[in-house]
């Protein structure tokens, strides 16, 4: 059990970070976003149109399934940037 909610929070993780890129490539570096993973899915905090969201996070999770694993890590993300400073 504890397994699949990790491996879900991770996955999750992964589909955020890349519904991110999606939006910051559309609608540029000023976008001002923060989000959170959960083992049922992703919330983005910020000022974009949930229809927006919605098709940045269809897009990447088609991309991801097509093998662009790049779009999973970002380095912007506080959790890494977390991890990192305690390495």
């Amino acid at each position: 059990m504890r397994t699949n909610v990790f491996d879900a929070t991770r996955q999750n993780h992964a589909l955020e970070h890349a519904t991110v890129s999606i939006l910051v490539n559309r609608l540029g570096m000023a976008v001002r976003l923060a989000g959170r993973a959960t083992p049922g899915g992703f919330y983005l905090y910020g000022d974009i149109p949930e229809e927006t969201v919605s098709a940045a996070a269809e897009e990447a999770l088609g991309r991801l399934s097509q093998g662009e694993s790049d779009l999973a890590v970002s380095t912007l993300c506080g959790t890494i940037i977390a991890v990192a400073a305690v390495l």
